[in-house]
């Protein structure tokens, strides 16, 4: 990470950041951006005036806005997906797909269309029918790397709609190809997410409010906050709300 008090001549601060898998660099990591800022502002390196403070990630995926708002007990961390989002089809592909996942080829949801999508990263998109089977996947880690090197995504995002309607979507998000079994929260994949439901008419008009609950499998549960900014029928941004607990503190030797 590195830190500018200017940008363009913006009185803007702008981190410069990049980020590191076990296996690669990657372009951008929301759930890693929303750790950082949480944690530069509970250690108090951020100015926060109002109880906010405003800033930009300057990634390799682009320029993302940042907000972090201070609560009663914790700081909410705001990353704004304005870039333009891009998809491509992949119906053809679902028979490898549904192998790479070991589940039958009818756990696909028809509701649900297979795409590749990206706001930052690409990531793969996976509708299924039921949590049961979303809970029960055990994938093949090495058809599922060779399809996500092939498609250039780094995860899989592997979802179901709860029944009601409510905005509510059960996650997992696989990783192998780039050294990440499975991960507890994807912010990238988040914002590619809430951009695919608006652009494939999958949300009310009056839908703007979605939830996202990952990380249950691997008994780490998080929460994503999703909030779609439209003007009329054009997206307009994907906001990734969430906020961050400290899991350790590395200590000094010396």
């Amino acid at each position: 990470m590195i830190k500018s008090e200017l940008y363009g001549g913006s009185s803007s601060v702008e981190y410069f950041l990049e980020y590191f898998t076990p296996a690669t660099e990657v372009d951008f990591c929301g759930h890693a951006t929303v750790a950082l800022f949480h944690t530069l502002a509970s250690t108090g390196m951020l100015k926060i005036d109002g109880g906010q403070f405003e800033g930009i990630a300057n990634t390799r995926a682009g320029r993302f806005k940042v907000v972090v708002t201070k609560g009663d007990e914790s700081f909410k961390v705001k990353l704004t997906h304005d870039q333009k989002p891009q998809f491509k089809k992949l119906e053809e592909r679902s028979r490898e797909i549904a192998e790479a996942l070991k589940i039958g080829l009818e756990s696909l949801s028809a509701r649900f269309p297979l795409r590749l999508a990206k706001t930052a990263n690409w990531h793969l998109v996976v509708g299924l029918k039921s949590k049961d089977v979303l809970d029960g996947i055990n994938y093949d880690a090495q058809k599922l790397s060779q399809l996500l090197s092939e498609f250039g995504a780094i995860t899989a995002h592997v979802f179901c709609e709860q029944a009601d309607d409510s905005g509510k979507y059960f996650v997992r998000n696989f990783g192998p190809s780039v050294g990440i079994p499975e991960d507890p929260a994807t912010g990238s994949a988040a914002g590619a997410f809430g951009a695919y439901l608006f652009c494939e008419g999958l949300l009310r008009k009056d839908q703007n409010h979605l939830m996202l609950v990952q990380g249950e499998a691997m008994k780490r549960p998080s929460s994503i906050e999703l909030e779609i900014i439209r003007e009329g029928d054009k997206l307009m941004a994907v906001e990734v709300v969430g906020t961050a607990v400290q899991s350790f503190t590395l200590v000094s030797a010396s």
